[in-house]
C-alpha cells in the first residue's frame, strides 16, 4: 500500500502529458510559426548576410538558462490546480518532501514591483482555437489555466489568455524587482547602490554629456525614471564642435547645419532622453520609443552577437542591442533617478520618414529651381550648366548624333535637331512638356548625383585631369575607384605645372606614357596624396595622417585668415597645400583639392641643412648653439625654421661680429618657431589685430603678408621646405629683436613738477 500513490502520480502524468500532446494543447493566439520564431537566429547562418525573420528579440534561447523561463511542467501544469502544483506527498503521514514544502519563488518576496496590462480583442477570427473548451473535453472536471509564462534575470512575466463568447482577454503580469533593486545570491530582490549622474559620467567616460547637460539646465536629466543614451567623450566632444562652431569654410558649416538639422546643444542633448525607465532586457526587436526632443521617435533593434569576435558590447547580454542602428556597448547603468545605456555614437534627430529621404536626396537631383527650357542649348559645341536644387552642377549639351525628323506645319521643310545630353549620362527624350508651375523633360535614364560617382569620374568632372590621366595611364583606375573609406587630395592642374615632380610626371605623359604603366614609383606617388579613413574638412585636426603610400604621413594644419577672429578656424593645409575646394563627396570616398603637389619629405631639419650649401654659416651657429640635437628629433607640433641664406650673413658680418656667444646663441634661437607656420597661414593684419609666434627663446616675432610673406623684419623668399619634422622658410634677412630697457625708478613729485611746461 505504500507505493500505490507513487504508482498512481506516475501513472496520472504519463496520461495528462500525452493527452497534451495528443490534443496539440498551446499558447492561444501564437501559433507554432510565431513559436520558432521566438528562437534565437542560428549563428551558423553568421557568416555573410543572414534574414531577420522576427520582429521581437528573441527570448528563449537554446539551450534555455537556468532562470530564463518555467520548464514544461510549471507552463503547462501551473494553474491546473487551481494555481499549486499538486503535492499528494506534501504532509503525507505528517512528512513534507523536497522543494514543493513552503517554496516561495523570487517575484512574490519582498521589494518587487508588480504591473497589470490588460488587452481585449472583440473580433475572433474563425480558426482561432478556444483551447478551454478543448482543454474541458479530456479534462472532464478540471479547468486548464491558459496561461504561459517567462523568466529574466530580474522579471517574471505570465500571460494569460481567455475566450468567453468571441471576445478574447489577454492579461499580462509582470513582477520584477523595485528600482534600487536586484536579485541577489538568494535569488530575492537586494538593494544595491544606486548611482548619482555625475559617478556615471566617470565610470563610463561620458563626462563630457553629463557637464553639458549641467550647463544647459536640462532639467529632464534630474526628473525621476528617465532613460538616458550617453556617447563617449571623445565622439561627443566632435559632434558638439560640430554643432557650436563653425568649420572650414562656409560652405562646410552649410553642410554640417544639413546634417544637424540646424539643432541646438539643449535639444540634442534632449534627443537622448526618454521619459520612462527602458531596462535592456524588456527590449523588443523594432520597438519605437520617444525622445524628450519633439517627442520623434528612436528605433531599437535587437540582434545575435557573433561568437568568436571582437565585441564592443557588454558581454552580459547575449544580444546585440542598437537604438536607430547605433551599437549599446555598455547597458543598465542604474542612476538614481533612471538608467544609462552607453552608445557608440550621437544620435541625431531622425525627422524624415523613408519616402521624404528619397524625395530630398534622389529626386532633388532631377529639379531645379528655374524654367530650363530646350532651347536654352544652342546647336553647337557649347555648353551650358546649370544647378538643381542640390547645389550641383547640371551640364546639357547637343549630342553629334541626329535623333530625328521633325516637319513643321507652317512649312514644309524638314527640320533636323540634336538630341541633348545631360552631362553626358542622360539623353532627354521628350522636352518641353509645360506645366501651370514649370517644365518637365523626360530622360531615359536617372541622374547620377555626385556623391555616387567613383572617384575616377569626380576627378574628370572638377578638372584634376593630370592627376587623372596618370591614375589612367597607370592602370590603377580600378584600384581607386574600389577604395572605400578614403580621402584623396588631389592637386590641381596648374600645381603640376608650377612644381618640379609635377613638371617631371608631366614630362613622363608626353614622352613616354607607355611606361607608366603598373609604375611602382607612379603608384607611390599617387599613394602620397590618400589617406584612410574618410575625413571631412570640418574633421580635420592638426595631426599626422599616414597615408596608403607605406604610412608615410601628411601634416595637417588650421589657421584663421581673419585675425581679429583668430579663434575661428578657416583655412587648412596639408604639407603646407592649401585646401581650395573640398567636401566633394564620391561613391566611398571625399575629394578635397590642393593648391600643390605633394611630396614625401627627404630628411629631418638637421639633414635638410647640412644638405643645402647655402645654408652652412646658420648651420654653424646651430651647432654652436647645441641646438643639433633638437633639429634631428620628431615632434608632434614640428618646428619652423627661418633660416637665411649664407650671403645674407655676409651682408650683416660686421653686425655680427661684435656679438657675444650668448648673443648669438639668442639670435639663432629667434630663428626657431616651436611650431609649423605655412606661408598659407600667414595673411595680411593691421594693428591691433597683428599676429605673434612665439620663438624657442620665448621672443615673439610679428607676422605679415605684403607682396611676400613676412616674419619681423625678414620677408620669406623660398616658402615651405618640408622635413619629416618640421619646415624651413628661407628669409632675406637675420632677424633681430630689439632688447627693451627698462627705465630706473623716479620720484613721481620731482618728475612731474621740475619739468618745464609749455603753454
Amino acid at each position: 500500500m505504500k507505493n500505490f500513490p507513487i504508482l498512481l502520480l506516475f501513472v496520472f502524468f504519463v496520461t495528462a502529458t500525452k493527452c497534451l500532446e495528443d490534443f496539440g494543447t498551446g499558447v492561444e493566439g501564437i501559433d507554432s510559426s510565431e513559436e520558432s520564431n521566438r528562437e534565437p537566429l542560428n549563428l551558423d547562418y553568421v557568416e555573410g548576410e543572414f534574414p531577420v525573420t522576427t520582429n521581437r528579440r528573441p527570448v528563449a534561447p537554446n539551450p534555455v538558462p537556468s532562470g530564463f523561463g518555467d520548464d514544461l511542467f510549471s507552463h503547462h501544469f501551473d494553474g491546473f490546480f487551481g494555481g499549486n502544483i499538486f503535492n499528494p506527498f506534501e504532509n503525507y503521514g505528517g512528512i513534507g518532501f523536497g522543494p514543493f514544502n513552503n517554496y516561495k519563488p523570487w517575484f512574490k518576496g519582498p521589494n518587487v514591483c508588480t504591473t497589470h496590462e490588460e488587452h481585449v480583442e472583440d473580433d475572433v477570427k474563425p480558426n482561432d482555437k478556444n483551447v478551454s473548451s478543448a482543454e474541458a473535453s479530456f479534462i472532464h472536471h478540471f479547468s486548464l489555466n491558459v496561461e504561459t509564462c517567462q523568466e529574466t534575470s530580474n522579471k517574471h512575466i505570465c500571460k494569460r489568455v481567455t475566450d468567453q463568447g468571441g471576445n478574447k482577454k489577454t492579461v499580462a503580469i509582470t513582477s520584477s524587482c523595485c528600482h534600487g533593486f536586484k536579485r541577489g545570491r538568494n535569488g530575492f530582490c537586494e538593494k544595491f547602490e544606486l548611482l548619482s549622474m555625475d559617478q556615471i559620467g566617470n565610470k563610463l567616460n561620458v563626462k563630457a554629456f553629463v557637464k553639458a547637460a549641467e550647463k544647459n539646465e536640462l532639467k529632464e536629466m534630474t526628473e525621476a525614471n528617465v532613460t538616458v543614451f550617453m556617447p563617449p567623450d571623445d565622439v561627443f566632444m566632435e559632434v558638439a564642435q560640430e554643432v557650436s562652431d563653425n568649420n572650414l569654410e562656409s560652405k562646410s558649416a552649410q553642410r554640417n547645419r544639413r546634417e544637424h538639422n540646424d539643432i541646438s546643444m539643449k535639444d540634442l542633448l534632449l534627443n537622448h532622453i526618454v521619459k520612462s525607465l527602458v531596462d535592456i532586457e524588456d527590449i523588443d526587436n523594432e520597438q519605437i520609443l520617444h525622445s524628450e526632443y519633439d517627442n520623434l521617435t528612436i528605433r531599437m533593434n535587437v540582434f545575435p552577437k557573433i561568437r568568436n569576435n571582437r565585441r564592443d558590447q557588454d558581454d552580459d547580454f547575449r544580444y546585440l542591442y542598437t537604438v536607430n542602428c547605433v551599437p549599446i556597448i555598455k547597458a543598465n547603468t542604474f542612476a538614481e533617478n533612471g538608467i544609462v545605456h552607453k552608445i557608440q555614437k550621437v544620435l541625431m534627430p531622425v525627422e524624415q520618414n523613408i519616402m521624404e529621404i528619397i524625395r530630398n536626396h534622389i529626386l532633388k537631383n532631377h529639379v531645379m529651381d528655374l524654367t530650363f527650357c530646350s532651347s536654352a542649348v544652342i546647336d553647337d559645341d557649347a555648353k551650358v550648366s546649370a544647378y538643381n536644387i542640390l547645389g550641383e552642377k547640371m551640364i546639357f549639351e547637343r549630342s553629334n548624333d541626329i535623333e530625328d525628323e521633325k516637319t513643321t506645319n507652317d512649312v514644309r521643310s524638314k527640320q533636323t535637331e540634336a538630341s541633348i545630353m545631360i552631362n553626358e549620362k542622360a539623353k532627354i527624350m521628350e522636352q518641353d512638356i509645360m506645366g501651370t508651375n514649370g517644365v518637365v523633360h523626360i530622360i531615359d535614364t536617372v541622374l547620377e548625383t555626385q556623391s555616387g560617382l567613383p572617384i575616377s569620374t569626380m576627378l574628370t568632372a572638377h578638372n584634376l585631369t593630370i592627376f587623372k590621366t596618370l591614375i589612367d595611364y597607370g592602370s590603377f583606375s580600378n584600384d581607386f575607384d574600389n577604395l572605400n573609406n578614403a580621402t584623396y587630395f588631389a592637386p590641381t592642374d596648374e600645381a603640376f605645372e608650377t612644381s618640379i615632380i609635377g613638371r617631371y610626371w608631366m614630362k613622363q605623359l608626353e614622352e613616354s606614357p607607355q611606361k607608366l604603366k603598373n609604375n611602382e614609383k607612379l603608384k607611390a606617388f599617387l599613394d602620397y596624396h590618400v589617406v584612410q579613413p574618410l575625413t571631412k574638412s570640418c574633421d580635420l585636426s592638426q595631426e599626422m595622417l599616414p597615408t596608403l603610400n607605406d604610412g608615410e604621413p601628411l601634416r595637417v594644419n588650421l589657421y584663421s585668415t581673419m585675425p581679429s577672429f583668430s579663434n575661428i578656424i578657416n583655412r587648412a593645409t596639408v604639407n603646407c597645400a592649401r585646401l581650395i575646394h573640398f567636401d566633394q563627396d564620391s561613391c566611398g570616398s571625399v575629394l578635397h583639392e590642393v593648391d600643390k603637389v605633394l611630396t614625401p619629405p627627404t630628411g629631418n631639419l638637421f639633414e635638410m641643412l647640412e644638405n643645402n650649401t647655402q645654408y652652412s654659416s646658420f648651420l654653424g651657429l646651430v651647432k654652436k648653439a647645441n641646438l643639433s640635437s633638437l633639429l634631428e628629433e620628431s615632434s608632434d607640433d614640428g618646428l619652423t625654421l627661418l633660416v637665411p641664406r649664407d650671403d645674407v650673413f655676409q651682408e650683416v658680418g660686421d653686425w655680427m661680429k661684435d656679438k657675444t656667444e650668448t648673443e648669438l646663441k639668442e639670435i639663432i634661437k629667434n630663428h626657431i618657431v616651436p611650431e609649423v607656420v605655412c606661408c598659407a597661414g600667414i595673411v595680411r593684419s593691421e594693428w591691433p589685430f597683428t599676429r605673434t609666434v612665439e620663438t624657442i627663446s620665448k621672443n615673439r616675432l610679428t607676422l605679415n603678408r605684403g607682396r611676400r610673406p613676412k616674419v619681423q623684419n625678414a620677408g620669406i623668399t623660398k616658402c615651405d621646405q618640408i622635413g619629416t619634422n618640421g619646415i624651413i622658410h628661407e628669409i632675406n634677412d637675420v632677424i633681430h629683436i630689439a632688447q627693451r630697457h627698462e627705465a630706473p625708478p623716479s620720484n613721481f613729485y620731482n618728475t612731474f613738477f621740475n619739468r618745464p611746461f609749455f603753454f
